[in-house]
């Protein structure tokens, strides 16, 4: 049996955290704005990469008392926002001028993932609900338990065996859109495709660039209110995954899932284009620092 994608209480209670985050930076928006200033949207698939998103669009559409300034320059084009544009489909919104779509190396989404969501005791809703609710069918060989969680089914099971229905999971939804959307807003002017490795290499530099991207200066301002935002230098809340695994059992993880790529999904995580533009800054931000990854799922 295989549960509609429409029906997953993953995606209802995603979209219920997604509103949240998004309702915390609401309250400072501006009611009416003259026309000619500059509509602006971020946008991820993925809740790292929404997180700092929504952060970061707060501070280029001035809301904080540190970029006022900005509600003159820069808007949100959308300010009520949906589930598609939370797993965007490339697709550019009316109204919006600029848009920073952020992406990231897709066997990178699957560790993130599989450390999160096996995270005790469990971090959201909905990782609290039947693993046949979840994933439709239990992994060959690997029955669910009577009652089982999806949580609780990921912590069970063999490292092999979660990752793979993980990236299953993944598969079927997150890598889609996330290639989709980057095959369909590559070439377009109007998008800034920006890893979220990148955040971790050269945080400043990255969003140095967002603001050329966006015609907004790189003000004072800017720069406290998007600092205090850096992943190298803090967390977002519960999605952490401290001591989760050794250094050791990460780079043994890394390892399998790029086997269970090529021998279940036919390479298609590490083909991917988003892997051509961002894997290699994987590999950079492993050499710089190692540290965090015990830290970040």
């Amino acid at each position: 049996m295989t549960v509609p994608r429409a029906a997953r209480p993953g995606h209802t209670l995603c979209w219920a955290v997604f509103q949240t985050v998004l309702a915390s930076h609401a309250g400072a928006l501006v009611a009416t704005r003259d026309g000619g200033i500059t509509g602006i949207m971020f946008t991820s698939h993925h809740k790292t990469g929404t997180n700092l998103g929504l952060e970061l669009e707060s501070c280029f559409a001035g809301d904080l008392e540190t970029t006022r300034d900005l509600a003159l320059l820069a808007k949100r084009c959308k300010e009520s926002r949906t589930l598609s544009d939370l797993n965007w489909d490339g697709v550019i919104p009316p109204d919006c001028d600029r848009v920073v779509h952020f992406v990231r190396t897709p066997r990178e989404v699957v560790r993130s993932a599989y450390l999160y969501h096996r995270q005790q005791p469990p971090v959201e809703p909905w990782l609290a609900f039947p693993a046949e609710q979840i994933l439709g069918e239990a992994v060959p060989n690997n029955p669910f338990l009577a009652g089982e969680t999806y949580n609780q089914y990921l912590v069970r099971l063999p490292i092999t065996v979660g990752v793979y229905a993980e990236m299953k999971f993944q598969f079927e939804d997150n890598f889609h859109k996330m290639e989709a959307s980057y095959n369909a807003s590559q070439d377009d002017p109007r998008v800034r495709t920006v890893c979220l490795e990148d955040a971790w290499a050269d945080f400043e530099g990255m969003v140095k660039g967002v603001a050329v991207h966006l015609t907004l200066p790189y003000s004072t301002g800017v720069q406290s209110c998007t600092q205090r935002h850096d992943p190298s230098k803090h967390t977002f809340g519960t999605h952490t995954t401290q001591h989760t695994l050794s250094h050791a059992e990460v780079a043994q993880l890394r390892n399998t899932i790029a086997r269970l790529d090529e021998d279940w999904f036919d390479g298609r995580f590490g083909k991917s284009p988003v892997s051509s533009q961002c894997g290699s800054k994987v590999d950079f931000r492993r050499n710089k620092r190692d540290e965090w990854l015990d830290l970040l799922g």
